[in-house]
């Protein structure tokens, strides 16, 4: 078997080409982009799809479940949904965690310290203070105090 220079190569394409009746890029194999990886998809079984059903009804955290499987979240949930199995609605904040988040919000600290200091978000801990009633002082630096959020049923019309 003979191997071709690119040069040859290119020539030889293109004479396939034109005989193919189709057009040939001009560009030699070095000069061809190559395209994004796409993400590979783990297509499982029917009996994988059972075990992922069986491990989630059974209490297994969804990240093991995720790691075992080699799935996403999403997928752990529709094969859930699929085997007519409630999923799971994690609270946001476990009830110690939301009372030290009042406990040092009251105490002085900002959203985003409070966040750190229970290994959570500063938009999730603004939830749990104001769906808790808690009144949120104005952001550093604003003479002005944060918007009320009808989202969490606190709002200016008594609801």
């Amino acid at each position: 078997m003979e191997v071709l220079s690119a040069p040859d190569a290119k020539e030889f394409l293109t004479e396939v080409a034109r005989l193919n009746g189709r057009a040939v890029s001009q560009r030699t194999p070095a000069e061809v982009v190559p395209r994004p990886v796409r993400q590979l998809q783990n297509h499982l079984p029917k009996a994988e799809k059972e075990r992922v059903a069986e491990a989630y009804r059974s209490g297994a955290p969804v990240k093991q479940i995720m790691a075992e499987f080699n799935i996403a979240r999403t997928t752990v949930d529709r094969i859930a949904r699929q085997h007519n199995i409630a999923t799971r609605k994690v609270p946001a904040l476990t009830d110690p965690q939301t009372e030290q988040a009042i406990r040092l919000y009251k105490a002085g600290d900002s959203l985003a310290t409070v966040a750190k200091r229970i290994e959570s978000s500063p938009n999730t801990v603004r939830a749990a203070l104001l769906r808790l009633g808690v009144g949120l002082r104005p952001r550093s630096g604003s003479s002005t105090p944060p918007p009320l959020s009808r989202k969490h049923g606190v709002g200016t019309d008594g609801g």
